[in-house]
């Protein structure tokens, strides 16, 4: 990693068939090093956004980390390069939480190092226990910490995270966001999806805040976390409390439907 390196998205676009999900939008500077939530309602394309900076989903528009141009990667150079985890993962697999954690490895650790390198990643999320477990029979949280587990495997030097604590008891989702932040501080640039704006105030170095598809707002949680953003963009009035550095939203009630007449 050189400190210079950060992810610049220019004019990225999605479509859904004739539906554009994404129109032309661009992204703030993404840093290595740092940590950038994605919030915003539902609808408001942010799990899109992060599907196509991964290229999972079709999309246009310029994607460079640093000098790289990420849509000129082969497979095996993009797969070392970014990492992502899912809402969820996929149901009706046999494999046991070890053995899916070597498959995320394979090609970028050498063979005789899989299974070694394999636990040591569960040993840094405290999931070791699950280790011989199948996927299937793990609880939603648990199942959580495993795609994350798959999404770090191969030390990516961009993170993509989807809704990382959704399911986690609050106990959890602390040491998931002290993993995050500790994986920004070793040089990855993570990026991820939202809904706690608690949590985004107080582990995000920058909020990228969307609405319907367009860019709202950028900057630190301090300066967009606003009771003005909430009531427009979430449609909630809001009170937004600072204490010491940290910022905690308490929503107090909806805002009235705007007339149509």
């Amino acid at each position: 990693m050189t400190v210079h390196e950060q992810l610049v998205v220019t004019a990225l676009s999605v479509s859904y068939g004739r539906r554009k999900a994404i129109d032309g939008l661009s992204l703030a500077t993404i840093r290595a090093g740092t940590v950038t939530a994605l919030v915003g309602p539902n609808g408001a394309g942010k799990s899109t956004i992060l599907k196509a900076l991964a290229q999972i989903v079709p999309s246009t528009g310029a994607l460079l980390f640093g000098s790289t141009n990420l849509r000129l990667l082969k497979p095996r150079e993009r797969a070392g390069l970014i990492g992502f985890m899912p809402q969820a993962l996929p149901q009706g697999t046999e494999l046991t939480v070890i053995e899916s954690v070597i498959v995320a490895m394979q090609g970028a650790v050498s063979k005789g190092g899989l299974e070694r390198q394999a636990v040591a990643v569960l040993q840094r999320l405290n999931i070791v226990q699950l280790s011989l477990s199948s996927l299937d029979q793990l609880s939603g949280g648990e199942r959580q910490l495993v795609s994350l587990a798959q999404a770090i495997a191969r030390s990516p030097r961009l993170l993509f995270l989807d809704e990382p604590t959704s399911a986690l008891d609050l106990a959890r989702q602390l040491q998931v966001m002290q993993q995050v932040r500790a994986l920004a501080e070793e040089g990855a640039a993570v990026i991820m999806v939202l809904h706690d704006l608690s949590l985004a105030a107080r582990w995000a170095d920058q909020v990228i805040v969307l609405d319907r598809g367009r860019l709202y707002a950028t900057g630190s949680p301090q300066d967009v976390l606003t009771p003005a953003m909430l009531a427009d963009v979430y449609g909630v009035h809001a009170r937004v409390e600072r204490i010491g550095d940290q910022v905690v939203v308490l929503p107090e009630s909806a805002v009235p439907p705007r007339s149509t007449v």
